[in-house]
């Protein structure tokens, strides 16, 4: 089973070697790594240019800025793998994230999210959500984020192709991942791996989580997009309405959960 591992980097160069190096010394050694440079100024040409003349499975793309989604849609088209993972450029991979995924996806899975390790400052708490499952429901009425962060989820090629390209790119030139939890969550099932798969970096440059600091405004229009691009996906895989208008559905969903707790019964009892 092919893995392609999509590393999307901007001006990170400091953290390039370590990144792709997580994934050269992975335990699965049945990958091909998309390298997509989106217009960087710093020494990360160089770097993707090295690593590509010594490993026939990196691919190496370069592109003009345009964000996260562009980075992602781009990337996309270069895939093969029957499994996707993203990758950060400032994150890593522990080394046997792709064999642990590997042996879920073989079971029939299309989405999933691990459990993290946070180097650098390790004061900030990232996004953990532990709960998999179906998140239909959370995702139609809250929109809530039942993920995580770039480098802690994959998705099948099959799930992929229903979700790419991500629609307004100039939108999401950060936070792009977003996308891809919100719509993999209306399309299929989350499988979360307790395990810490992945090393998610925080050091103080970090494009969203040193950087939040959205407006009310922001917020408003951040929330319209995520409206319509919720709705477009919806009609695109034709669910109706009246589907989320049904106790039973919704308590059936609530019965998918891996784990139970008083968090997740408050997330349910707003619905």
């Amino acid at each position: 089973m092919l893995i392609s591992v999509l590393i999307d980097n901007y001006n990170y160069g400091k953290f390039l070697s370590e990144c792709t190096e997580s994934v050269l010394d992975q335990t699965y050694q049945n990958f091909e790594i998309i390298i997509v440079d989106d217009g960087s100024s710093d020494n990360s040409k160089e770097i993707i240019e090295k690593y590509a003349n010594k490993d026939k499975r990196i691919k190496p793309i370069f592109k003009k800025n345009g964000g996260q989604a562009s980075a992602f849609n781009e990337g996309f088209k270069h895939c093969n793998g029957e499994i996707i993972c993203f990758l950060d450029s400032d994150d890593k991979f522990l080394p046997n994230k792709l064999k642990k995924i590997k042996e879920i996806y073989e079971k029939g899975y299309e989405y999933i999210v691990n459990d993290y390790k946070l180097i650098g400052n390790t004061a900030y708490k990232g996004p953990y959500y532990p709960y998999g499952g179906y998140n239909m429901f959370l995702v139609y009425y809250l929109t809530f984020f039942a993920g995580s962060t770039t480098s802690n989820i994959s998705i099948s090629k099959k799930l992929a192709n229903q979700i790419f390209p991500i629609p307004y790119e100039k939108f999401f030139k950060i936070r792009a991942d977003d996308v891809i939890v919100f719509i993999s969550n209306l399309m299929t099932e989350m499988f979360f791996i307790d395990k810490e798969l992945s090393e998610y970096r925080i050091h103080g440059d970090n494009l969203f989580a040193c950087n939040n600091s959205d407006t009310l405004k922001d917020k408003f229009y951040r929330d319209y997009i995520l409206h319509k691009i919720k709705k477009y996906y919806l009609d695109k895989i034709n669910i109706e309405k009246r589907f989320f208008e049904n106790p039973y559905d919704l308590y059936l969903e609530f019965t998918t959960k891996q784990i139970y707790d008083f968090n997740i019964f408050k997330l349910y009892l707003k619905i």
